[in-house]
């Protein structure tokens, strides 16, 4: 997928890379630009982690259902204990 005219947001470094590209790059925790879901850092994975679930309930139940069984697991990994 060309980043072209599409919002997003990476880390800080790759801000102009993106915007040369066309994107327009922002400075958020997450963003979602129709099916693409993007986020700054670590500590954004929470919110990312949410963005994309919405994302998923777009599909059929069941992968409703394991996303979050895999969305919470990744976070106990990463945070020792699941978040929101």
């Amino acid at each position: 997928m060309s980043p072209t005219r599409c919002r997003i947001v990476s880390w800080p470094s790759l801000k102009t890379d993106l915007q040369n590209a066309g994107a327009l790059w922002m400075d958020q925790e997450v963003v979602v630009d129709g099916k693409l879901v993007s986020s700054r850092k670590p500590d954004d994975i929470p919110a990312f982690n949410r963005e994309m679930l919405k994302l998923f309930s777009q599909r059929p139940a069941g992968r409703v259902a394991q996303m979050r069984r895999l969305t919470r697991a990744m976070d106990r990994r990463l945070y020792g204990s699941a978040t929101r």
